[in-house]
């Protein structure tokens, strides 16, 4: 399949609400070459995936045309960090220090509400969206930024497919070439994605 990677505007040069409005310029732009919004799956990993799901709720609020499905590994949904694993999983997370993460916030927000959905898509309106594919370490401290979110689309009425993984690091499928589990979640997400295909009448 092609892929489309937006080179997107980043904090701190660049806050909130750049990288989404960047995000949401390269949707549009896709539409407007004639790629049809069900041909298209929106992803991305960590925080790369909070900003995923934060613009397919953010084209679900528009009332615009909506993806045939979405995925995200270990996706930063909440930057108010409220998730118990941020504080469970600090000692165990090897990839991420949880004692960075109001200093993370702050770059990004620079002063924004963290509770805005543009910014923590956990309180975002997903009603019509189409399937969501999610996977987390059980390790991690965004671990509840995942289960949260799971829960919170299901409630919405989203199909989820969530795997909560034993000890792997954050996004581990980005080391396939060396963590074979990284190489059988891919799989995963490609089998996934031809379902999400052939469910949506685009091959």
């Amino acid at each position: 399949m092609p892929v489309c990677l937006p080179d997107y505007r980043k904090a701190p040069e660049h806050p909130f609400p750049a990288a989404v409005e960047d995000a949401r310029a390269a949707f549009e732009a896709l539409i407007a070459s004639g790629v049809p919004a069900g041909r298209i799956v929106l992803g991305g990993d960590s925080a790369g995936g909070g900003l995923a799901l934060a613009l397919l709720g953010d084209l679900c609020a528009r009332g615009a045309a909506l993806p045939a499905a979405s995925f995200a590994f270990s996706p930063l949904t909440d930057l108010g960090f409220s998730g118990e694993s941020f504080r469970a999983n600090a000692a165990r997370d090897v990839m991420l220090p949880a004692g960075r993460d109001r200093d993370m916030a702050q770059m990004y927000l620079q002063g924004a509400d963290p509770a805005q959905p543009l910014a923590s898509p956990l309180f975002a309106d997903f009603t019509g969206a189409g399937p969501v594919w999610l996977t987390v370490g059980d390790t991690e401290i965004m671990l509840d930024d995942s289960r949260r979110m799971a829960a919170h689309l299901r409630a919405q009425g989203v199909a989820v497919d969530m795997t909560v993984a034993r000890d792997l690091p954050h996004v581990w499928p980005f080391f396939w070439r060396y963590l074979r589990e990284g190489e059988a979640t891919l799989r995963d997400l490609a089998g996934w994605i031809r379902r999400q295909s052939r469910r949506s009448g685009e091959s």
